[in-house]
């Protein structure tokens, strides 16, 4: 699998998807029906999850782009929102809007984790705690 970047609504990065560098021969593994709504992503042997950050004031323009990815057609297993304490970019700590913690609280899947981290990393923010976290699994 591949990692690309993902824009919003506005042409701006802010995001990370994963899909196929090529048409895969694997066909099967790509049916949206044989792996709808199961969490554990495309092909059923591993998780996917969908990682992500956002700016102090910009994180209450997405929840149209959470909802999109909760509602996909091939469920992930989360969807995870990485949160420093403070951005370093806008000097100042980050508003968790009420709509959002009311979606992390649901229990359902795909789940919707809001990650709360000490250190912002920048752009690199929605990666690098997700790959630190999966190296410890």
């Amino acid at each position: 699998r591949a990692l690309m970047p993902a824009y919003d609504e506005k042409g701006g990065r802010n995001k990370w998807a994963i899909a196929p560098a090529r048409p895969s021969p694997h066909k099967h593994l790509h049916d949206p029906v044989a792996a709808a709504g199961d969490g554990t992503g495309i092909g059923g042997d591993e998780p996917l999850i969908i990682s992500m950050t956002t700016l102090p004031g910009r994180i209450h323009q997405i929840q149209a782009t959470i909802m999109s990815l909760l509602e996909q057609s091939v469920a992930a297993s989360e969807v995870v929102i990485s949160v420093p304490k403070e951005s370093d970019r806008e000097k100042t700590a980050y508003p968790i809007p009420d709509w959002l913690r009311k979606l992390e609280a649901r229990d359902s899947t795909p789940r919707l984790r809001i990650r709360h981290i000490d250190q912002d990393h920048g752009p690199a923010t929605k990666l690098i705690p997700s790959v630190m976290e999966a190296r410890v699994r």
